[in-house]
């Protein structure tokens, strides 16, 4: 069978703000959870939220650094899909809440598409989609990744020495569920810490360099539901000999903002909820795995494409348990399992 692809021709930045309010997201925390560091999947709707230290400054974090280490990024899907069989069944999510939900995902996912729009680098992407028994599923890919030389370890290190975390835990997530465009999203959102009982997002940043990174900052902590950032400044030396700058997210963007408007949070949501509405209605029913890609700039910088793959996307398991709660099975078009 011939290879299929659908693409999405992307608009003048200004057409996403026409009828966008980014406000309208309004996430709603529907549950926890943490995964451990050999990779299992505890404290379902009881996890324990990072806090902060108070570490002396200044810090150094060249610590441990190393330049040849490799990143790899591995996809918390299997864990997401664990959390709504488990809270369906126990009736923490219950059947209602789930059938109300159009789109399940990761906010790693969301944010790479939903930057596209103002990303004036044009770094291209990849993630994964398919669509089940109605609802759809977006993911990022487990793949080694560029470690992003020293500014990626240094920011790691920043959290190692400003956070709080149990040894055992490698990372916390929060469910939360709110509308996009046209459809309401159940997505995971790692949380690095609290502080009196405000939710955190620790970065690092140099002196003068925040105005070009605070969109993509911004859209990461507010799919998150995030409520302070602390963005310590670093050198060029990897020292940060000041406190972290704390900003209110409610403050953010700021309406006569250069760098940062409320026009451009409107067209930055108004784009992501586009693309989902696109997505959700090309993506055929079946559990088939489809490739969605940005090849970022060049000629094909104003495309958006999904290819399929022929691989299957969701687990035997839950596709069981999706069937079983909802009654229905849907056909898969696809031909290898995924991953048990």
């Amino acid at each position: 069978m011939a290879e299929q692809m659908l693409v999405y021709n992307i608009k003048e930045a200004s057409q996403y703000a026409e009828g966008s309010d980014y406000k309208a997201y309004k996430p709603k925390q529907v549950g926890t959870f943490a995964t451990t560091k050999d990779e299992k999947f505890v404290n379902r709707n009881k996890a324990v939220i990072p806090t902060l230290r108070s570490p002396k400054l200044p810090l150094d974090l060249n610590e441990g650094y190393d330049p040849t280490a490799e990143n790899f990024f591995k996809s918390d899907t299997k864990e997401i899909l664990m959390w709504v069989q488990g809270s369906h069944e126990d009736g923490s999510l219950s059947g209602k809440s789930l059938s109300e939900i159009d789109v399940i995902a990761q906010r790693g996912a969301l944010k790479e598409i939903g930057y596209t729009i103002h990303n004036y680098w044009k770094n291209s992407w990849k993630l994964e989609a398919c669509k089940y028994a109605g609802k759809m599923y977006i993911r990022k890919i487990d793949t080694p990744q560029e470690i992003g030389g020293k500014d990626a370890q240094w920011g790691r290190k920043f959290e190692e020495l400003w956070i709080e975390r149990d040894p055992d835990i490698k990372a916390t997530y929060r469910m939360l569920k709110g509308k996009i465009g046209n459809k309401i999203v159940l997505l995971s959102a790692e949380v690095d810490a609290t502080d009196k009982n405000k939710y955190v997002e620790a970065k690092t940043c140099y002196q003068g360099a925040l105005p070009d990174k605070i969109a993509s900052i911004w859209l990461q902590s507010y799919l998150g539901k995030i409520d302070v950032l602390h963005i310590a400044y670093k050198n060029r030396r990897g020292i940060v000999e000041d406190k972290p700058e704390r900003r209110q997210m409610f403050k953010i963007p700021g309406s006569h903002d250069k760098h940062f408007s409320t026009s451009h949070a409107n067209i930055i949501l108004g784009f992501l909820g586009d693309v989902i509405d696109w997505m959700y209605g090309e993506l055929p029913d079946g559990n088939e795995t489809w490739l969605v890609e940005y090849k970022g700039k060049g000629a094909e910088e104003q495309l958006i494409c999904l290819k399929g793959t022929g691989e299957e996307f969701l687990p035997s398991w839950y596709k069981q348990f999706v069937d079983e709660s909802t009654g229905t099975s849907s056909t898969s078009v696809a031909t290898s399992s995924a991953t048990e």
